[in-house]
């Protein structure tokens, strides 16, 4: 009966470390989870982007569909610039800055009147 006692007493002094190594492990996956509970938010938000992304990546019409149904407006747009840069030329850069004459006419300067009459 006395080497039954022993026994456990061995026994008990086998599994500490076991024990201890549990323990560490519980603590580590339990920080863990408080840092992932930190960060709740960024993962919501994260996958909720992912899956925004994903749906309209799936349901959007590819690109050259969307070419197919605007090139007449491509074409026409084209072809006014084309036309507007051909027969109007560039504009010469004129001797006052763009915009100082409305300037002046909407401040009220009343000695600049005459050059607007």
């Amino acid at each position: 009966m006395e080497s039954s006692p022993k026994h456990t007493v061995s026994k008990e002094k086998d599994l500490r470390p076991y024990v201890d190594q549990q323990s560490q492990k519980t603590k580590g996956k339990m920080e863990i989870q408080a840092r992932l509970k930190e960060y709740k938010l960024h993962f919501m938000v994260a996958i909720i982007m992912s899956v925004m992304v994903l749906s309209l990546l799936y349901a959007a019409p590819r690109i050259l569909d969307i070419l197919a149904y605007f090139w007449p407006l491509f074409a026409s747009t084209a072809a006014f610039l084309a036309v507007a840069i051909t027969f109007g030329g560039f504009q010469q850069l004129s001797e006052e800055t763009t915009g100082e004459g409305i300037m002046e006419y909407v401040a009220g300067r009343p000695g600049d009147s005459h050059k607007y009459d």
